[in-house]
């Protein structure tokens, strides 16, 4: 069995360019709204664990959230999963912060690229990144060149499916352990 992704637009009268606040209230509403007529989980207290992720108290089933320019993912699983959406745009620092958080064998590739297939491969990678950390409930941080995606991923000796793709102009990528 995979976890379950779900994907929605923000509607436009949100405005064209909501804030992260907004943005993330429209994630929970439609977490919420996903919880209860798919997966009948009608209390939706949330608690935090120790690294800060989220969970609902009464429920066995996992979930997490992510958002990036009017899109948003949703992700539910029976045991811990993470998951990552950015929009995909060329930006003058994708060189700078590949540099920075980019495990030497990720940054060696980045580089090696022409430049279509490193702004695909920068955006693959970091969700990869963000989505791992996020199985784990943690955030997004200094640590992120400790690690490389390319290769095996454990957690307690098993290994940790990252599945990666494009829809539309974003990169999705969620993390997960059978």
């Amino acid at each position: 069995m995979k976890p379950d992704i779900y994907i929605k637009k923000i509607p436009i009268w949100y405005g064209s360019n909501p804030s992260s606040k907004i943005q993330s209230r429209y994630a929970a509403k439609f977490r919420d709204k996903i919880a209860q007529k798919l997966y009948g989980i009608n209390d939706l207290q949330i608690q935090y664990g120790n690294q800060g992720k989220p969970f609902f108290i009464n429920s066995k089933f996992c979930f997490n959230v992510s958002h990036s320019c009017r899109m948003v993912c949703v992700v539910f699983y029976d045991k811990p999963v993470g998951i990552d959406i950015e929009y995909i745009r060329e930006r003058v620092m994708l060189n700078q912060l590949a540099s920075r958080f980019f495990h030497k064998d990720e940054l060696r590739k980045f580089k090696s690229l022409d430049k279509d297939y490193s702004i695909e491969y920068f955006y693959r990678i970091w969700t990869r990144k963000e989505s791992y950390l996020k199985f784990f409930g943690i955030g997004v941080g200094e640590n992120l060149k400790e690690f490389s995606t390319e290769g095996k991923l454990k957690n307690d000796g098993k290994d940790v499916t990252i599945v990666s793709y494009i829809k539309g102009n974003y990169y999705i990528s969620y993390a997960y352990q059978d």
